[in-house]
């Protein structure tokens, strides 16, 4: 079921479901990828051909799991970049097991793409926001530092709601 209403797409006007492109915006995304990828060199000229395949393989079947969150690792990740140290790139000394999560973290931390995060979610992994932390968030109450608050009864409240409304019955 979904959490917020649909929306209508500023390019087109086509209602669509919140969260979603419209199909002209998803055209545009394909199209801004298929650019940049066309700038790309091959993954064999990055150096990802048969013979680190063959390494990669290796290397996750020797360490299955995540080294930051012991998750299953399936990704396999350069402690040197190949472009600094090429001499490094089928070295296992140079090597390290992620899972997904981790490591497109680390890759955006790494390449100056990650926002600031101070929060973690369940398991363990920070939780992305593209705003300062604010203070005293999640301690229960957004007042400032000192100021405490008391538990209030509504009962009496209530019940002098209830029969102010049988009342006027």
């Amino acid at each position: 079921m979904p959490t917020r209403p649909p929306r209508i797409a500023p390019c087109c006007g086509l209602t669509i479901a919140a969260g979603e492109l419209c199909p002209c915006q998803r055209r545009r995304q394909q199209e801004a990828r298929r650019a940049v990828d066309a700038k790309r060199p091959s993954a064999t000229a990055r150096g990802y051909d048969a013979a680190w395949r063959k390494v990669r393989s290796q290397f996750l079947a020797a360490h299955p799991r995540c080294v930051e969150c012991g998750a299953a690792a399936t990704e396999v990740d350069h402690i040197k970049p190949v472009a600094e140290r090429p001499d490094l790139r089928l070295k296992w000394s140079n090597l390290r097991s992620f899972c997904k999560s981790c490591h497109s973290r680390r890759t955006a931390r790494d390449q100056g793409f990650a926002c600031q995060s101070t929060t973690q979610t369940a398991n363990g992994h920070p939780e992305p926001t593209s705003r300062p932390p604010t203070p005293n968030r999640g301690v229960g109450n957004n007042f400032p530092a000192g100021r405490k608050t008391e538990p209030v009864s509504i009962a009496s409240d209530f019940s002098e709601f209830a029969n102010i409304f049988s009342r006027s019955r």
